[in-house]
């Protein structure tokens, strides 16, 4: 009878046991699971801070768990200087070629000859028109660099936004407070009231 009771110990022990190590389990899994930013022991006294940032947060968590992001966010960041760098190599070519044309027109003005001024003029013009169709083409390019940098910002933000909708989602569902805590202070307050209700002179 002994050894039958004891048996009964150990297996009520080790059952025991195993629940703990389960729950110890679950609960360490569902802390890994919360994003760092969803996290309880962020400071209330942050929440402004918190709030505005808090889908940047969680999507750079979620670019720390995927090669794939990791890589986008890589290139977009080799990218993003491109575009600065060919505009400012345009300008500086651009710059010389109107700044010409800006100091020859007023030499032009100065000649005192009028047909000779007109001439002149009117060859400055021609070559001013010429240049113009030259670099058109790589003014409609640049165009379309900035209208690009504009749509990829705009994508990069669509992204951040649906990729952490269900993140948050979850956190909603998996995190939504019980509703007995808020049951049982409505009713300590309806209890109070009557309470107060009672004892006060009629009037």
């Amino acid at each position: 009878m002994k050894n039958i009771a004891f048996l009964f110990l150990a297996i009520f022990l080790f059952i025991g046991l195993f629940s703990c190590v389960n729950k110890t389990e679950n609960a360490t899994n569902n802390k890994i699971e919360t994003p760092i930013a969803l996290q309880d022991d962020k400071s209330l006294k942050n929440y402004s801070t918190i709030r505005s940032n808090l889908t940047e947060e969680l999507y750079q968590e979620l670019v720390t768990k995927s090669p794939e992001l990791k890589k986008l966010e890589e290139d977009l960041e080799t990218n993003r200087p491109k575009s600065s760098e060919i505009n400012d190599k345009f300008s500086i070519y651009n710059n010389k070629s109107e700044g010409y044309y800006t100091s020859t027109e007023r030499i032009a003005n100065s000649i005192s000859d009028s047909l000779l001024r007109n001439r002149i003029i009117t060859i400055l013009l021609k070559s001013k028109d010429m240049y113009a169709k030259k670099t058109d083409e790589l003014t409609s390019l640049l165009k379309q660099i900035s209208i690009n940098n504009l749509t990829l910002s705009d994508h990069h933000l669509v992204l951040k936004i649906l990729l952490t909708l269900p993140v948050i989602g979850k956190y909603q569902t998996d995190n939504l407070p019980d509703q007995k805590e808020i049951r049982e202070l409505m009713k300590e307050q309806e209890n109070l009231i009557k309470q107060l209700d009672k004892l006060t002179p009629k009037y």
